[in-house]
């Protein structure tokens, strides 16, 4: 995503993360020629969402954090 929590609608944030779900689902089987050794693999895991650590001090990283964890998503804060 790489934005400003502040430039993001809720509305939209809220597609951001149903998209998760729907172009990443457990169980897809990965295809993959750059990686051979993970070809054909069900994809598992943990939906991770990572965005600028600038987004610490949004005043909607509550309402964000909430959001994405109705998802199963964690928000991961990374330096630019």
């Amino acid at each position: 995503m790489g934005s400003d929590f502040e430039n993001i609608q809720t509305n939209t944030f809220t597609i951001y993360l149903s998209e998760f779900s729907e172009k990443y689902s457990h169980g897809t089987l990965i295809r993959s020629n750059k990686y051979p050794d993970i070809d054909g693999s069900p994809l598992t895991g943990q939906y991770i969402l990572e965005v600028p650590d600038i987004n610490l001090n949004s005043a909607k990283r509550i309402e964000f954090e909430a959001l994405a964890a109705n998802y199963n998503i964690t928000i991961r804060y990374k330096s630019e």
